[in-house]
């Protein structure tokens, strides 16, 4: 379904506006491709934009090629007149003449301060009658009006209430028993009954004990707050972060320990009863609610020994639960197989350039909730894969003591041996990367290009036919880069695919830009 947008173009950021206009398209994309088509640049939207999505639904896109900035803002309805002022400016028509049998007469002055309805009714003749009464109003029926109401303050488009309620229906005073019971005064010297008392009179019958707690809980459905996890954990850490000038987000993590032993589905099951107890703790909080739970199978103190058995996260604007088990994808056997191309829990079903290229403009905001590199690039990397599938992936971070990129993170074929990996600097198409000046480098076919270093950059148990790399760096600083490779079974990497790469990369370098360098 098509939405309503409303497009400013400006020469610059803060220069003159040169087109504004309302555009229409199923996503802000197609809007400002359409906008831009209404402008006669039908080129559309140019790689290497930066856009920026707030919470509001606005979207700021800025060519840093042209300075050209564009401000789409979701149209809003013109909000509905309210009946009352229509009905008092509107002018009758024969249509809705009101039928009377005559007109009425002059009135006095005396009289005319009693009159239902002093507004005057614009433009009638005088031989016509005017309008009866309203009787009801949008804002406040008559007949439910504040009672005491002073008729010295009449409302401009609600009848008087007390012209009705005297002449119809006088209100009777409300009996008061404890002015009229006099045959029997009570001695205002004899203290009063204890109210506190445990014993009630002998005339009002004992209240009824409470069910117990077991019944009530037994009469209505479980709820997941309610429930204990089946295995034993223990709370190892936990951290609480409110809204602050770096992160509009309410964050909760949890990290707990459960016997060695556990199987990942107790883990899970453990992990999403503990999520939803602590989801229920959060209730009351505002929007923009990031909770993360953590079940591990040993103990620590400070980094863990292996990942976690079980990861679970919720995110309330999304109001989803995700699921990992890290520890078992860190000791999955590698396989020459291609992923069958299923997408992920998170993915999207959009499927066209434009709707991959706003998707990942939308899903990169949620880049700078993050705290540390790794989590950066775990979640960038996590991105990538679900926009441009692959055989294998990589993000690594620049280690410029040794002068090389250090993997942090890794998927596909033959993973498990790329962790923690040292690729220098200067080598193969991550070397070329380096110098590209944060240009993407698609190569087509691996083999023939002599940049490529299948050794130091290649995956055992996989035959990779072409690769896409980009560095991330954020104000010419290098601060890392991402490698995806595809084999024989899968098709070239396009232009599209490197803009979304691109993309993704610097966004990553401006969160890793404010980031504290690993030690």
């Amino acid at each position: 379904m098509a939405k309503r947008w409303n497009l400013v173009v400006k020469a610059a950021e803060t220069g003159p506006t040169v087109y504004r206009g309302v555009v229409e398209g199923p996503h802000w994309m197609a809007a400002l491709k359409a906008g831009l088509a209404a402008m006669g640049d039908t080129a559309g939207v140019p790689a290497g934009v930066s856009c920026t999505v707030s919470p509001s639904g606005q979207v700021v896109v800025d060519d840093p090629r042209t300075r050209r900035v564009c401000i789409l803002t979701p149209a809003e309805e013109p909000p509905m007149p309210r009946p009352d002022s229509m009905h008092r400016f509107a002018r009758p028509t024969d249509g809705d003449a009101p039928v009377a049998p005559a007109p009425l007469p002059a009135a006095s002055p005396a009289d005319r301060a009693t009159l239902p309805d002093p507004v005057p009714v614009v433009g009638m003749p005088k031989s016509e009658a005017p309008r009866g009464p309203r009787k009801r109003t949008v804002a406040l029926d008559p007949g439910q009006g504040l009672p005491g109401e002073s008729a010295a303050r009449p409302l401009p488009v609600m009848p008087r209430r007390t012209t009705t309620k005297s002449i119809n229906r006088p209100r009777p005073l409300p009996e008061r028993p404890h002015v009229r019971a006099v045959d029997a005064p009570a001695d205002v010297t004899q203290p009063l009954p204890d109210i506190t008392a445990s014993e009630p009179p002998a005339s009002v019958p004992p209240p009824s004990a409470p069910p117990a707690a077991e019944d009530v809980r037994a009469s209505l459905s479980p709820r997941p707050s309610m429930l204990a996890p089946a295995v034993e954990t223990v709370l190892l850490a936990e951290r609480d972060e409110d809204p602050s000038a770096t992160s509009p987000l309410h964050y909760r993590e949890r990290l707990y320990f459960v016997p060695p032993g556990t199987s990942a589905d107790e883990a899970e099951s453990a992990a999403r009863i503990l999520l939803a107890n602590l989801r229920s703790e959060v209730e009351h909080l505002p929007a923009g609610r990031f909770l993360n739970i953590g079940v591990f199978d040993h103990e620590f103190h400070g980094a863990p020994l292996r990942p976690p058995l079980v990861v679970v996260q919720w995110k309330d604007w999304r109001d989803r639960v995700d699921v990992e088990f890290p520890l078992e994808q860190s000791a999955a056997p590698t396989s020459s197989v291609p992923p069958d191309g299923t997408p992920s829990a998170s993915m999207p079903p959009a499927q066209s350039d434009d709707e991959r290229l706003a998707y990942a403009f939308e899903a990169c905001q949620e880049l700078f909730y993050l705290s540390t590199p790794r989590d950066s690039v775990d979640y960038a990397l996590r991105l990538i894969d679900e926009l441009i599938p692959s055989d294998a992936s990589a993000g690594a971070l620049y280690d410029i003591d040794a002068d090389a990129f250090r993997v942090v993170v890794a998927s596909g074929t033959g993973a498990d041996r790329w962790h923690a990996r040292a690729v220098p600097a200067s080598t193969g198409l991550f070397g070329a990367a380096t110098i590209a000046r944060g240009k993407p480098i698609i190569v087509d076919d691996l083999g023939g290009d002599g940049r490529f270093d299948a050794r130091a950059e290649g995956r055992e148990g996989l035959e990779a036919r072409s690769g896409l790399y980009m560095q991330v760096s954020h104000h010419e600083h290098l601060l890392g880069a991402m490698q995806l490779l595809r084999g024989k079974d899968r098709p070239l990497f396009t232009t599209t695919d490197a803009n979304l790469l691109a993309y993704v990369a610097r966004q990553l370098g401006k969160q890793l830009h404010v980031m504290p360098r690993p030690t």
